[in-house]
């Protein structure tokens, strides 16, 4: 079964939500014609990772983006790999195969938000880059932006970057 989606944008004022994308999926399986055009086109069942520093047990807008994502994406594409900060509590949201965790610190008067590293593990990134992807989604410019960044490059493969909530304000 397949999802159609529609999106449309709305802009707000400068709050925790400045730009906000409401996304409508609605369950249906694909026609005949739409299978053809897919196979016509090259739109095929394909393999993406989301980088983000905020997953759940965080809730913040950018990790409900990222649940809701790869949801979506996994009904619509194929399978989403997860590669996010480590953070405790983390384990009943992550699939055992599909979601990457690298180390983190807690940020001090910032918890439930830690700072990921990355680069602390030997060979992480080398690791996500031979998953079989075809496209890389970064959610964040801070810890998973550049490792995303840098799994792209190694693959050389699309990678697309979404600008969430309010960093700007936040620097």
């Amino acid at each position: 079964m397949a999802r159609s989606y529609s999106c449309r944008s709305r802009m707000r004022g400068k709050s925790e939500e400045s730009s906000v994308v409401r996304c409508q999926f609605q369950s249906r399986s694909r026609s005949r014609s739409q299978e053809t055009h897919m196979q016509n086109t090259g739109i095929g069942r394909i393999t993406t990772a989301q980088f983000s520093d905020s997953y759940p047990p965080i809730m913040d807008g950018v990790a409900k983006v990222v649940v809701e994502y790869k949801k979506h994406l996994t009904d619509i594409l194929g399978p989403v790999h997860i590669v996010v900060p480590s953070i405790p509590g983390q384990d009943e949201y992550n699939e055992q195969d599909l979601t990457h965790n690298y180390p983190t610190i807690p940020i001090p008067k910032r918890s439930p938000y830690r700072f990921g590293m990355p680069w602390i593990l030997p060979g992480f990134s080398r690791k996500i880059a031979r998953l079989p992807l075809q496209l890389v989604h970064v959610h964040s410019p801070w810890m998973a932006g550049p490792l995303g960044w840098q799994v792209s490059v190694l693959r050389q493969i699309p990678i697309v970057s979404t600008f969430h909530t309010k960093y700007l304000d936040d620097i």
